[in-house]
């Protein structure tokens, strides 16, 4: 498996635990190939020199300023700038708890390279998370077989 394959999802506060010693972490994992997200991004306290700092790939606004959105002009005003600092650093950016079209569309329009959240789907077992993918994609699904040598389904 090719390291640029594989994303490191890192929660805002617990970088915030040991910063020193969370940047050298990361920078060694992203010295792998690993790509690395900022999970949680806006709950925490941490300070965006860190932001600007950290080898990372990816931001994901947490859930809680895309779910009060609809009914909060300071919710979207937080939405929308973050997006446009994420890309304005280069990051790819991505919204958690998207639950409507009006939130799939807005944030379509604010700039958000991804959204999650159960407008798409709820959490899925492997299995059936590869069906999904493979139909949201239109495409028909294979038939599933196990991988003796890796052990997991491919």
């Amino acid at each position: 498996m090719k390291p640029a394959t594989l994303e490191l999802e890192i929660t805002e506060s617990a970088m915030m635990l040991d910063p020193a010693r969370a940047l050298r972490i990361i920078q060694d994992i992203a010295r792998l190939g690993v790509r690395i997200a900022i999970d949680d991004f806006g709950t925490g306290y941490s300070s965006h020199g860190y932001l600007r700092d950290l080898p990372v790939n990816a931001l994901k606004l947490d859930k809680t300023f895309v779910m009060g959105m609809q009914a909060s002009a300071d919710d979207r005003i937080i939405v929308e700038s973050t997006a446009r600092m994420a890309h304005a650093l280069k990051l790819e950016v991505v919204a958690e708890g998207v639950e409507s079209a009006w939130d799939a569309n807005f944030l379509a329009a604010a700039g958000y390279d991804v959204g999650q959240g159960y407008f798409y789907s709820a959490a899925l077992p492997a299995v059936r998370c590869r069906d999904w993918i493979l139909q949201y994609n239109g495409r028909p699904a294979r038939p599933i077989v196990r991988d003796r040598e890796l052990g997991y389904l491919t």
